[in-house]
């Protein structure tokens, strides 16, 4: 491998949980009350189009304003997955490219970025901003073997849920579905079978054998 994409939400910072909080209050304060298993159900679908599907699309720019300060209040709880810092210690040293790949806002990007200090641990940081197509295309991971000068299968693509799985199968590269116990609330171990991945680890620390 010459190259590693890394998801962020779910696999680089322990988020899934806090998301449910933060997308909670957001829907409250539109007057939404929603069990936390539609939540879940929800949680794979765009903002913008969870804003359609609440009849109120001329309000999305609202709704990304309560949305990202409810994040902001919530998330000054969240951690990196543990042996995350040693992972990427270990993938740099062996002179391997990294990038994130989210599609979460530039601003929240940054902000987990700077919270953690991870901006000099990526040679590129690609978010929602930085494309025209989102997960499940391959945009993002051939914008990676640009920069990079390298082919997509050379590059490995890790994150925790399905999209990022086929965003890696269309371009061609290695995938590896990140599975913790702290995930499985939101992905259960019968929708996880469904999934074509390459590579399955319960923890960082397994990914480590891959290089």
């Amino acid at each position: 491998m010459k190259a590693v994409v890394f998801d962020m939400d779910g696999t680089i910072v322990d988020t899934l949980s806090l998301y449910i909080t933060a997308y909670d209050l957001t829907y409250k304060h539109f007057g939404f009350n929603l069990t936390r298993e539609e939540i879940i159900k929800n949680f794979p679908i765009k903002l913008i189009d969870q804003c359609k599907n609440w009849g109120i699309p001329d309000k999305f720019n609202e709704v990304k304003k309560i949305y990202l300060e409810n994040i902001y209040k919530v998330f000054t709880k969240v951690k990196l997955f543990n042996g995350f810092i040693k992972l990427i210690n270990f993938i740099r040293s062996k002179k391997i490219k990294t990038a994130i790949v989210s599609f979460a806002f530039s601003d929240y990007v940054e902000f987990i970025v700077n919270k953690f200090s991870l901006k000099n641990y990526f040679d590129l940081i690609i978010s929602f901003n930085d494309v025209k197509k989102a997960k499940p295309d391959p945009e993002a991971v051939y914008q990676v073997a640009k920069k990079f000068n390298v082919l997509p299968t050379d590059i490995l693509v890790i994150g925790d849920a399905e999209s990022d799985i086929l965003m890696g199968k269309a371009a061609g590269s290695k995938t590896c579905l990140f599975y913790p116990k702290e995930n499985r609330e939101i992905y259960s171990e019968e929708k996880i079978k469904n999934i074509s991945f390459d590579y399955l680890v319960k923890s960082l620390k397994e990914i480590e054998k891959f290089f």
